[in-house]
């Protein structure tokens, strides 16, 4: 497993940051989170998050593999044309 915590890349329609880290979700429970944000668009930073995964060893793996294999473009384009679609649908 990787020992990053975080991937930063650069693509046409803005930057794509992902991290992992512990968090807690709203039933309380807490593990590893894997947290996908893109540049902002129509001022704000849109977000996406996975997990939490258990706070095990098997948990941290998991969430570590999704972190080095994740692609990227793909996530943060979906991420990017899902809000530009709802931006567009409330400004019509």
């Amino acid at each position: 497993m990787s020992r990053d915590f975080a991937r930063l890349e650069r693509h046409e329609f803005g930057q794509v940051l992902m991290t992992m880290r512990r968090d807690e979700d709203d039933q309380g429970r807490s593990g590893p989170v894997i947290a996908v944000q893109v540049s902002e668009r129509h001022g704000i930073e849109p977000t996406v998050c996975f997990g939490p995964w258990p706070d095990t060893e098997s948990g941290w793996r998991i969430a570590g593999q999704m972190l080095e294999n994740a692609d990227l473009r793909k996530i943060g384009g979906l991420l990017v044309d899902q809000i530009d679609r709802g931006f567009g649908e409330a400004g019509a």
